[in-house]
């Protein structure tokens, strides 16, 4: 409502109103002060239109990064799936392995055990050798 229509108003406000040239100057004021925030408003405008642009190429590029992820996540279980079936086959291939082990007769140079033991062996020269040879 402009200051015109404002006082053509006076004379259907309340009896209790009055406008008095201080008010006429607080309403001019505002009428300024509004057509301020219109001004700015209409510069923000296209700073709004641009965050919706930003906020639209954001969920875009969520929904990309959720396919992503999930085709690396259907990746990563197929993965450990497979070597989940190598475990088994190496597993299987150590007990095929084992079961094939052949025992050894026991005689004094072996131990008694099912476990595989390893032993040293040391050459000696059982020969007698004479006094002569050793000085």
């Amino acid at each position: 409502m402009s200051i015109t229509q404002l006082t053509a108003a006076r004379t259907k406000a309340a009896p209790t109103v009055e406008m008095t040239p201080d008010l006429i100057q607080r309403v001019r004021q505002l009428e300024e002060y509004v057509s301020e925030m219109i001004e700015l408003f209409d510069e923000i405008e296209p700073n709004i239109s641009i965050v919706k642009n930003i906020a639209d190429e954001l969920k875009e590029l969520e929904s990309k990064t959720i396919t992503v992820v999930n085709q690396f996540t259907q990746q990563i279980y197929l993965k450990e799936d497979e070597a989940d079936e190598i475990i088994v086959l190496l597993n299987q291939e150590v007990q095929r392995v084992e079961d094939h082990i052949d025992a050894v007769s026991y005689t004094h140079l072996t131990l008694p055990t099912s476990d595989l033991v390893y032993t040293s062996v040391v050459a000696v020269y059982l020969k007698k050798q004479k006094k002569k040879d050793l000085e």
